[in-house]
């Protein structure tokens, strides 16, 4: 095996796949990228395990030279690390268990990695595809995802770490929940194709990486879900577990509703807030007619408050207690400059909307008064 190739063209991708492999996993082989060169293309695969990436590039419309085709497979930190070392071309040459990198007087001779313990990796059935904005999909997997439960020790359930992806007539809705919390958003799909299915967040999340066109191909099937573009396919397994069905909760019932500026809100929380701690959020929230009074205490340390009557109110007294970081990130999602905020009767559900999209919702529940 022997080619030659533009030192940035292999940097970048790379670099790309470095993203999706794990440099520390206990299989080794899955610490490599996996080479597989012809006279058209070179191939290169990551994975570990959860995501899967796969990167083309054509030899002909990148002016790379082949010339003896075959297979490899390398550590990837180690790859990239080496080639940031070169100027402008590198040469590849396997030579038996190596690897030889070289530019001019510069030279590297690497190990290879045992290619027979790779695993195969499909990358070529890609159902039920539809055109998406990846900057669109991209916000709302990251807004929606503020729902979900990061911390993974007192998670014994798997859905709290996930994305619900639900698509009917078009619509594709994302919904997460970690049981105190919900956030659902929706995007149109220009293809219309029905589906029902669960991913991790976090892997979700990589699906869209920063080098990622504006337009990508999403596509999935009964196991994995993932994106295409550029020669370039990302994706990652479904989680085979049942969401909860979320349509009882997508037409509020409530009888008091609060019209507020976004930035008065979150001014009024950054106020009171004195000191941040996972076991000490509790908000009070109190609220008439007259006027919107926050309070926050910290044992043995101090207690803080403020109050604006800067809002519209319809409704009764609400006297709750909530959590004060998930309410911060309930008003991030929202990118208006007016939010709505409205409560049941008992206070027990809080809605977090907006006029402007109201297919966009956001269910908080307070804390327990004891």
């Amino acid at each position: 095996m022997k080619f030659k190739i533009n030192k940035k063209l292999i940097e970048n991708s790379v670099e790309l796949l470095n993203n999706y492999i794990d440099s520390n996993d206990a299989f080794i082989p899955l610490r490599g990228i996996l080479f597989k060169i012809d006279y058209n293309n070179i191939t290169m695969i990551g994975s570990n395990n959860y995501l899967n990436v796969r990167k083309i590039i054509k030899t002909k419309d990148n002016n790379i030279n082949i010339y003896e085709p075959g297979s490899f497979l390398i550590n990837a930190s180690l790859m990239r690390d080496v080639i940031k070392k070169f100027d402008e071309e590198i040469f590849f040459e396997s030579d038996g268990l190596n690897i030889i990198l070289y530019e001019n007087k510069t030279k590297y001779i690497l190990t290879k990695l045992e290619i027979e313990k790779y695993p195969y990796i499909n990358f070529d059935l890609q159902k039920n595809k539809t055109k998406i904005n990846s900057n669109e999909m991209r916000e709302i997997i990251n807004n929606v995802s503020l729902a979900t439960s990061q911390n993974t020790e007192k998670v014994n359930f798997v859905i709290y770490k996930c994305i619900n992806l639900k698509s009917n007539n078009g619509v594709l809705r994302l919904t997460a929940t970690d049981s105190h919390r919900l956030i659902t958003q929706i995007i149109n799909l220009k293809e219309s194709f029905d589906f029902n299915v669960l991913a991790e967040s976090k892997s979700l999340k990589k699906l869209f990486p920063k080098e990622i066109t504006k337009e990508v191909d999403l596509f999935l099937d009964e196991e994995k879900i993932g994106v295409s573009y550029n020669e370039t396919v990302i994706f990652t397994n479904l989680i085979k577990e049942n969401f909860t069905d979320i349509s009882p909760f997508l037409k509020p019932i409530y009888n008091k509703t609060i019209k507020i500026s976004k930035n008065t809100l979150l001014n009024l929380v950054n106020k009171v807030i004195f000191q941040s701690s996972d076991k000490i959020r509790r908000l009070q929230f109190l609220l008439n007619k007259n006027e919107l009074k926050l309070s926050f205490e910290v044992p043995e340390t101090g207690i803080s408050s403020a109050s604006s009557n800067r809002f519209e109110f319809d409704g009764d007294l609400v006297d709750i207690d909530v959590d004060f970081q998930f309410f911060k990130d309930a008003l991030s999602v929202v990118n208006t400059d007016e939010i709505e905020i409205k409560f049941n009767e008992s206070n027990e559900r809080i809605y977090v909307l907006s006029d402007k999209y109201p297919e966009n919702i956001q269910i908080l529940t307070p804390i327990r008064r004891y």
